[in-house]
């Protein structure tokens, strides 16, 4: 081998080193991420430009995508994200009675209705249970 392959094939040799010893680029910090939503852009709508949250024109375009494209995940994403900070809420479990009583016909009205001042809502005790037949 004459001195220049040499040279030629240490250069080869020292970049497979180079490449193997590249360090991957350094994460962002959360406070960095942060950082990133917080600061204002530039955003056009309809023609007009105006300054907006990175963070709410983030979901400026998830809204869009999920309701006129119609993106179920994109949809999905948005639930996630009001869940996340609160903004649905549980719905209140039913009554468990409707609030409508049926009086049989068989007892009269003033004897039902001091039966359900006393007990309270039938079925009550004893042989008539104040449900209709």
């Amino acid at each position: 081998m004459t001195d220049p392959e040499r040279e030629a094939g240490s250069d080869r040799r020292r970049r497979r080193r180079r490449s193997s010893r590249r360090k991957r680029p350094a994460k962002l910090a959360p406070g960095a991420i942060a950082e990133l939503f917080i600061t204002p852009v530039m955003v056009r709508t309809d023609g007009l430009s105006r300054k907006m949250l990175a963070f709410e024109a983030s979901l400026y375009s998830q809204v869009k995508r999920a309701l006129v494209n119609r993106d179920v995940g994109a949809m999905a994403q948005i639930i996630a994200l009001c869940e996340r900070y609160g903004l649905l809420e549980r719905m209140p479990e039913p009554p468990l009675r409707s609030g409508l009583y049926v009086i049989p016909k068989n007892w009269p009205e003033a004897e039902w209705r001091a039966m359900f001042k006393r007990h309270g809502p039938p079925p009550w005790p004893g042989r008539r249970s104040g449900l209709p037949d």
